[in-house]
């Protein structure tokens, strides 16, 4: 889902550090296959209002139907 830090993120320009094709699900530890997400470089979470600051810093899990893909320019 779409958590509170990730509205920070939104209308700035970000690059894509690498695709999620699986990862471990913390509340169950499993292993998880996914498809369609991708991780932005230097994105991570500060923590959450309802639980306040975190030292973690772990990526967030950004949807690519959520992103807008720039032209690469020739510069």
């Amino acid at each position: 889902g779409f958590m509170e830090p990730m509205w920070d993120y939104c209308g700035t320009t970000q690059r894509v550090l690498k695709p999620v094709r699986q990862f471990l699900d913390e509340r169950d530890y499993r292993m998880k296959a996914c498809r369609g997400i991708v991780l932005l470089e230097n994105v991570t979470c500060n923590g959450l209002p309802e639980y306040g600051p975190c030292d973690r810093g772990c990526f967030i899990f950004w949807r690519e139907e959520w992103l807008k893909k720039l032209e690469q320019g020739g510069t």
